[in-house]
């Protein structure tokens, strides 16, 4: 059995990117299915992979822009944090976002909520997964 559903694309867009089309009905779209994917190129080509799933979006004359928009947010986060295997919009927006702070807001964000959940290690977990 394939990986890719038949009517999946696979386009290599650079030496080393490759760009995966799945249609909405035929999207294997679970973080698991990916990270396995990942790992099994890993293990088989000894290679480091970086996968970002973009949102879903129609095609129509504002994909081009919507798809730039996206592979530009997934490079700037490879710069911040690289070791993540998979990555997606929920994922790299709280990064993207606070690389955009000034020094200050981050400071007090660390004073008044970081430190604190850092003693109830639960509600640290719980806000983590939200």
């Amino acid at each position: 059995m394939n990986f890719f559903q038949q009517d999946t694309v696979v386009l290599q867009v650079a030496t080393n990117r490759f760009l995966l089309i799945e249609t909405m009905n035929s999207s294997i779209n679970k973080k698991g299915d990916f990270i396995a994917l990942i790992s099994t190129i890993e293990t088989d080509f000894f290679v480091q992979i970086h996968l970002y799933q973009g949102e879903a979006y129609e095609i129509n004359k504002q994909f081009p822009s919507k798809f730039q928009r996206e592979a530009q947010w997934f490079e700037e986060c490879l710069h911040y944090k690289n070791a993540e295997q998979f990555y997606s919009f929920e994922t790299i927006f709280p990064i993207l976002l606070t690389q955009q702070m000034p020094a200050s807001i981050l400071k007090f964000i660390e004073e008044q909520i970081l430190i604190p959940l850092q003693s109830d290690m639960e509600l640290f977990d719980t806000v983590k997964i939200f």
